[in-house]
């Protein structure tokens, strides 16, 4: 015999202990991808509300957006009603994101070289970079010139600095090690490639979030470009080391080999960091607006169906994804930047 009783419901048994502790509760990106969530949240919510408890949070939709899209929609309808009756809806839209604004580029002086004994590296405005074998060596050697120490480099016949990167064993929980190839221990610093990050391993928000505590510069290449939805999996990994990376204040190195005129700011030779993603609309998960507006067709619709590379029950979660980039793009600006470099990876000087 099913007990059907409130007292016996789970939800409600956790909800109502939530209540019991706190009378308001915060929470950041609030965001709905998938039906079981959608479900849990609405009985979740109503059990709070219930009990006074007062909700606050930031999205990057209105109630009326969230799950848009979504598998059997029309049955987490009800709770967005409950959101509009509990909820005063604030619209914090800015045309500036912040985090986009930069400062000029810093010289720093360099190692000996052809150009003499005192030569000066003029280090980029950004550290997100193409051409790794010509424009990232010189700067780490230059970081390394500039962090005061030469613990990791020896002088050959030529009188040049010779980087000697050494690789390490970084235990990230329940038994379990990273192998980081080349880490420059005076800089702080690790340099890995995408596929190692976000491909063989799969790795998660702990694994990273124990990268970002190990060290405070990370470099990171052979991005695929542009990341699209066949990679969906990935492109999530990806954007979760970029929000702990940057929630552990490291600085970020990223380089592109031969990245090609679609990477660049229209006019400029900058490299622009939101193409890296690939726009996830209704063109690339290949439903049109009638679709995902047709709930009582996706009712019927195997979750396992694929469109665009992704089953049709993930592309809630791959819409969202549109967002995350954004974000992750903004991110990825401003940790590559000289001013976030000098402020926290303890190799420049902060002006």
């Amino acid at each position: 015999q099913i007990d059907t009783r409130q007292q016996s419901n789970p939800i409600y048994r956790v909800a109502s202990q939530v209540a019991s502790e706190l009378s308001i509760l915060c929470l950041d990106e609030f965001q709905v991808t998938d039906i079981a969530d959608a479900m849990i949240l609405s009985q979740f919510f109503s059990t709070l509300f219930q009990q006074g408890v007062v909700v606050v949070t930031t999205s990057n939709r209105p109630p009326q957006d969230l799950y848009e899209g979504g598998l059997n929609r029309n049955y987490f309808l009800p709770f967005i009603d409950l959101l509009q009756r509990h909820c005063i809806v604030h619209s914090m839209g800015s045309d500036v994101d912040y985090r986009m604004i930069t400062d000029e580029g810093n010289t720093v002086e360099a190692p000996h070289g052809k150009s003499g004994p005192r030569a000066t590296v003029d280090l980029p405005q950004s550290f997100f970079m193409s051409e790794p074998t010509e424009d990232t060596a010189p700067v780490v050697e230059a970081l390394l010139h500039h962090s005061g120490t030469n613990a990791c480099a020896s002088a050959n016949a030529n009188n040049s600095t010779q980087i000697q990167p050494t690789s390490m064993e970084l235990s990230i929980g329940q038994n379990r090690a990273l192998t980081i190839p080349i880490v420059h221990r005076s800089l702080n610093m690790i340099e890995m490639t995408f596929d190692d990050l976000c491909t063989k391993h799969e790795l998660g928000a702990n694994d990273y979030r124990a990268i970002g505590r190990e060290f405070s510069c990370v470099h990171i290449s052979d991005i695929p470009i542009p990341l699209t939805l066949e990679r969906h999996n990935e492109a999530r990994r990806f954007i979760t080391l970029i929000d702990e990376l940057y929630e552990s204040r490291c600085a970020l190195m990223i380089s592109l080999d031969d990245a090609d005129i679609s990477m660049r700011k229209d006019g400029a030779t900058a490299l622009d960091p939101t193409k890296l993603f690939q726009a996830f609309g209704s063109a690339e998960t290949g439903l049109d607006d009638a679709d995902a507006a047709d709930d009582e067709d996706l009712q019927w619709m195997d979750v396992a169906t694929t469109k665009g590379g992704a089953p049709i029950g993930a592309l809630a979660s791959v819409v969202e994804l549109e967002f995350a980039f954004q974000r992750a793009a903004s991110r990825i600006h401003e940790m590559c930047s000289t001013r976030w470099w000098q402020k926290h990876s303890g190799v420049m000087d902060e002006k």
